[in-house]
């Protein structure tokens, strides 16, 4: 309903304009401009993948979605590549922070209440004191843990178009983008790993989750195997990858995940041998080994 009201309210010309003019010229206060370009994009995806081709048609007119590389002027789009940043930082919280997020677009109400006082000798008449009302009551875990699943999906979605959307349209990828493609936390969420309190990866307990991050996955080696091939982030990401898709059981995952995981291995990143598989006790372990670094072919292919 709120999508389709934002939707209403961009074909009035008027309208359209402020909206599209404020936005383009971050003229809002706050995080208000990352929020709602970000929620905007989130949102579209999510629907796109429930509706189909009705989305496709009105993603199709809320133009936006198709500006990466246009400007927002006599045309009616938004620069998305000037407003990277924001989404970036969007996603990036959805991901990895998703209560910061949602606290920043839902603030608590400030809980205010009243106190009638009695009244003096000097003053006959009772007056009203301002007092602290109770904190509300405290959230039900399964239903918090359900929303930041839904931030994290989202979040995953939202990257996954972005890095298709960039390459698409020859846009070099953000230093704050690259940061976030970089960041071993992120790629937690391949795992089925479930540790102690704290210390439990981000695809723990959530199929789902894993699912899109192997999406997320697919998209980065098809798109840019240029910056998969550097060294830092395919010793970070063939540790990962290969830990976390020997324990998967999830056939909803695999769906995803294995056609993921051929392309990686088979796109020529670096060479294994057998003998150090042996010799370590695991894939795993050989590529946190430096016996098993060899070569500088641009994929894995078996020896011995």
């Amino acid at each position: 309903m709120a999508l389709q009201l934002h939707e209403e309210l961009l074909t009035i010309p008027s309208i359209r304009h402020i909206i599209l003019e404020t936005l383009s010229l971050s003229l809002l206060p706050g995080t208000q401009n990352r929020d709602i370009l970000g929620a905007w994009l989130v949102t579209s995806l999510d629907e796109g993948r429930r509706s189909g081709m009705d989305s496709k048609k009105r993603d199709e007119s809320t133009v936006w979605l198709e500006s990466a590389d246009e400007l927002a002027t006599e045309d009616g789009r938004i620069n998305l590549t000037a407003q990277l940043p924001y989404l970036v930082e969007y996603l990036s919280l959805s991901v990895l922070d998703p209560p910061s997020l949602h606290d920043d677009i839902h603030p608590s109400a400030v809980q205010t209440g009243f106190q009638k006082a009695a009244p003096t000798k000097t003053k006959k008449k009772a007056f009203v004191a301002p007092i602290a009302a109770p904190e509300p009551d405290a959230e039900d875990e399964q239903i918090a843990e359900e929303r930041w699943v839904r931030y994290r999906l989202g979040g995953f979605v939202g990257l996954s178009w972005l890095l298709t959307q960039l390459s698409t349209h020859n846009v070099a990828l953000p230093d704050e983008l690259l940061a976030l493609l970089g960041n071993s936390y992120l790629w937690t969420s391949l795992s089925p790993t479930i540790g102690e309190e704290g210390d439990e990866s981000l695809g723990g307990r959530q199929p789902v989750i894993r699912r899109a991050a192997y999406d997320l996955l697919s998209t980065l080696v098809n798109r840019y195997p240029s910056e998969v091939k550097k060294k830092e982030t395919l010793e970070m990401l063939s540790s990962i990858v290969l830990e976390s898709c020997w324990i998967e059981r999830e056939a909803t995952v695999w769906q995803t995940a294995g056609p993921a995981v051929a392309h990686f291995l088979g796109s020529k990143f670096t060479w294994i041998d057998r003998a150090d598989v042996r010799k370590q006790g695991s894939v795993a372990n050989c590529f946190r080994s430096s016996a098993c670094r060899r070569g500088d072919s641009f994929g894995y292919q078996w020896r011995g």
